[in-house]
């Protein structure tokens, strides 16, 4: 498992986030609209989130990693961006995690930001979190 993962599990695992979330048919199954990287090109369901890892030095301290993610919340209103984006910021940052080889230590908010997108007409509120956390195989 690696942290965009886990950081996937944890927003669609949260009630405040899921539930705002649109989602996706794949192969007949619901799938919640939270994507790495890149949003894919087929229809999605809006508001959705993308993750994309923008910093982690390459030198643990004690084993521990330092992440930071920004996290992209799309939505057809300015609103619903905002209202998805503080969910967000809600259930990362106050979150310790451990499932499988993860273990989250530590999260806090470093940055926010909006942006809107003439051409697909969505907004856009942007977060970055910095995740402490430990990779254990």
């Amino acid at each position: 498992m690696t942290l965009l993962v886990a950081v996937r599990q944890i927003l669609v695992t949260d009630t405040a986030v899921s539930g705002l979330l649109g989602s996706t048919t794949i192969g007949g199954t619901a799938v919640k609209s939270v994507y790495p990287i890149v949003l894919p090109d087929t229809q999605i369901g809006y508001p959705a989130i993308r993750l994309t890892r923008i910093s982690e030095p390459k030198d643990p301290v004690n084993g521990a990693r330092k992440t930071r993610v920004q996290i992209d919340c799309y939505a057809t209103t300015y609103g619903v961006a905002q209202k998805l984006a503080e969910a967000v910021c809600n259930a990362l940052t106050t979150t310790e995690w451990v499932d499988d080889n993860i273990t989250i230590l530590n999260t806090s908010a470093v940055n926010s930001r909006d942006s809107y997108d003439a051409n697909t007409r969505l907004y856009q509120a942007i977060e970055e979190i910095s995740f402490v956390w430990r990779y254990t195989p």
